[in-house]
Parts: structure tokens; C-alpha cells; sequence
């Protein structure tokens, strides 16, 4: 979600709350991603870590 479409849904109140929650998901889904990211270079090559990427940026982008 946009941050234009948080603003304008979430009251004033919990405005604060709703992106530090947000913040603190961001900062657990990144290292993980990374990590997960690290282990199919490993196995296979980074040129599929890029594509995986790219498939999933697609697919996300879609369903948004």
C-alpha cells in the first residue's frame, strides 16, 4: 500500500503505531530476504536469484 492510501485510511490516532509496525516488518523482511537470497546463490547461480526477482517484483506488481 501506498503511503497516500495509509494516510488517508488509517485515523490520525494510530497513525504512528501503524508505521512503526510497518517499519519493524520492513526490517525483519529485508536480513531474511537476503539470507534467502545468499542460499539460492549457493546452490544454483546468482543469474537465477536475479530472475526469481524478477518474477516475483512481476507477480507482486500484478496482484497490487
Amino acid at each position: 500500500m501506498g503511503p497516500l492510501l495509509v494516510y488517508s485510511l488509517v485515523p490520525d490516532e494510530v497513525l504512528g503505531r501503524v508505521a512503526g509496525g510497518s517499519n519493524f516488518l520492513l526490517g525483519i523482511v529485508t536480513p531474511a530476504g537476503a539470507v534467502l537470497a545468499g542460499l539460492i546463490a549457493q546452490y544454483f547461480t546468482t543469474l537465477t536469484v536475479y530472475w526469481l526477482s524478477a518474477i516475483v517484483f512481476a507477480l507482486l506488481t500484478i496482484a497490487s
